[in-house]
């Protein structure tokens, strides 16, 4: 076909290691979320719950699908690490004035990952979807997309509220750090 062969594989080396390029990265950023997410729960139990709520906060915006290769169990694990932060927020007993947000993302959540669970929804390899499946995942991605922009506002209103010493709608003004899991959003399994 080509009488340069080295052409052909300086070519196929070079994509070898954008992918692997991409796999780290994408792996680095799902350390750095579950990293963030980690000192906001040790900054929440040591009473710092302003700073909880800045790595909370942090730990939301690095979050990403596909964080590692894109499957199926990649991205049940995403929404593992995400339901992760929601909790942490319930944790530390971070209210909206309405705790809408919250019930949508959570239910948006439940919704994305049933529709990973269903292993039907997916070809031999575990990664293509089907196609009413791939339709499925668009609009719920997409809800979801437009709900963590919803949830992130709010969080960093009542955030911009409590630095101000005021809350909406007898809102707490900021995150209590002795509240547990009971008070707040309840948890998506």
């Amino acid at each position: 076909m080509t009488d340069h062969p080295e052409i052909i594989i300086a070519v196929l080396v070079g994509l070898a290691a954008l992918g692997v390029g991409i796999g780290v990265l994408s792996l680095r950023g799902r350390r750095k979320c579950r990293r963030l997410c980690a000192l906001a729960a040790q900054a929440a139990d040591q009473g710092r719950s302003e700073e909880a709520l800045g790595l909370l906060l942090a730990a939301e915006q690095a979050w990403a699908f596909n964080a590692h290769d894109g499957s199926r169990s990649s991205n049940l694990s995403d929404l593992k690490d995400f339901s992760g932060i929601l909790d942490e927020f319930a944790r530390l007993g971070v209210k909206t004035a309405d705790d809408a947000p919250w019930a949508h993302i959570r239910r948006s959540v439940a919704d994305l990952r049933n529709l990973l669970s269903d292993r039907s929804n997916f070809g031999i390899d575990g990664r293509m979807m089907k196609r009413e499946a791939a339709v499925q995942w668009s609009q719920l991605s997409g809800e979801f997309a437009a709900l963590r922009q919803a949830l992130r506002r709010a969080v960093q209103d009542l955030r911009m509220n409590a630095e101000r010493g005021s809350a909406p709608n007898d809102a707490p003004a900021t995150p209590r750090a002795d509240s547990r899991v009971t008070e707040g959003p309840s948890s998506v399994n």
